[in-house]
């Protein structure tokens, strides 16, 4: 028999358009991390754990606008979710196509606190993320990326997906371990 290792992992797909759509980005961003407490938790009170979040982001052309939100919006975000858990810690994927004449195909930053100088370590690394390229970007590639992370024990933990397209065709059910 094969035993997978348990874990809980919250993989949330949203568009760009209704995950920065100016001040309901951070609207949107608390109710995905608390409607799973909602769902689970309806006779005791809600139990705030630390977060880890890992926002995977397709960095090809088609979402510039999506890049600069992120970029215009990380501060903010990350102090609503401060406001959420006593402690946040937030890692970054970005990942174009094959296709690309970029220098990468995906790039990530480790799950780093909000507190100190992780958001403006977190805030520089981003603002370097150019858009790029086009076709079938590598999103399965990403995800399975993202699940191997320095994702802590005893944390809400969130994947949330900013992208416009599906990725390589085929591959996401296998990104997301999906028959």
């Amino acid at each position: 028999a094969v035993s997978r290792r348990n874990r809980e992992l919250n993989v949330f797909s949203l568009s760009a358009l209704d995950l920065f759509a100016g001040a309901m980005g951070a609207f949107i961003l608390i109710a995905v991390v608390l409607f799973p407490y909602y769902l689970k938790e309806t006779k005791t009170p809600i139990k705030v754990r630390n977060l880890d979040v890992v926002f995977v982001i397709d960095t090809t052309v088609s979402m510039g606008s999506a890049i600069d939100q992120l970029k215009s919006e990380l501060v903010g975000l990350s102090k609503v979710l401060e406001r959420v858990a006593p402690q946040v810690r937030i890692g970054i994927i970005a990942y174009k196509t094959r296709r690309s004449d970029s220098q990468y195909l995906i790039i990530s930053k480790d799950l780093t606190s909000t507190k100190n100088n992780g958001l403006r370590e977190l805030q520089e690394w981003v603002n370097r993320l150019t858009p790029q390229g086009g076709g079938y970007e590598v999103l399965a590639d990403a995800l399975e990326r993202a699940t191997r992370m320095s994702w802590q024990p005893n944390r809400r933990r969130l994947i949330v997906l900013i992208a416009d397209e599906p990725g390589e065709p085929g591959t996401l059910s296998r990104a997301l371990g999906i028959a």
